[in-house]
């Protein structure tokens, strides 16, 4: 009896999730958090909000899935740091792999960025990211993901990051609304 009731809490816990297949998975969301830029001379903190629209295109095997990231984001960029204040639009732009588990109520997922840009009115910031984030899936055909990004960026306006500069980077978190069809 025992074995029986253990059996069919499996069967009843993952039938759902028992699919392969192509995935598209279309999202939008907004993204809030800082970036710093570390220098001899002293610090400069943006505050960066905005929305992001985004898709993940991949393969979902029995479990675990996996999937090309691409999102594009526009929103507001307050930089503050070095005596100075400045208010300017951006625009980010991200390239990534993301591998991710879908339960039955849940999904777990985390990425590598391999191309991450952020541009404003004057500069340019190039680098990498890792994320990872969580889905509630309990909803009909969509799932409501909170993301936490972590940046590196190593180049400015095309150049490695020089003499003076130590670090330029910072957090993010996105919260999106998506669409997960496996085909």
């Amino acid at each position: 009896m025992k074995k029986l009731m253990t059996i069919g809490l499996l069967v009843l816990g993952f039938s759902g999730t028992a699919q392969a297949g192509l995935m598209i998975e279309p999202y939008l969301g907004y993204a809030s958090g800082s970036q710093k830029i570390e220098t001899i001379i002293g610090d400069e903190e943006w505050s960066v909000t905005g929305t992001v629209l985004g898709a993940r295109i991949g393969y979902q095997f029995v479990l675990p899935w996996v999937a090309l990231d691409y999102a594009m984001s526009m929103g507001d960029l307050k930089a503050e740091g070095k005596g100075t204040t400045a208010d300017t639009d951006f625009a980010m732009s991200s390239l990534g792999v993301v591998v991710g588990v879908d339960l039955p109520i849940v999904r777990v997922f985390g990425g590598y960025g391999f191309n991450n840009t952020i541009k404003d009115d004057d500069d340019k910031v190039e680098g990498t990211y890792t994320k990872l984030g969580v889905g509630f899936t309990a909803l009909p055909f969509v799932s409501l993901n909170l993301e936490y990004i972590m940046n590196d960026y190593t180049k400015i306006n095309g150049d490695s990051l020089g003499a003076g500069v130590d670090k330029v980077g910072g957090n993010m978190m996105l919260f999106s609304v998506s669409l997960p069809l496996d085909l």
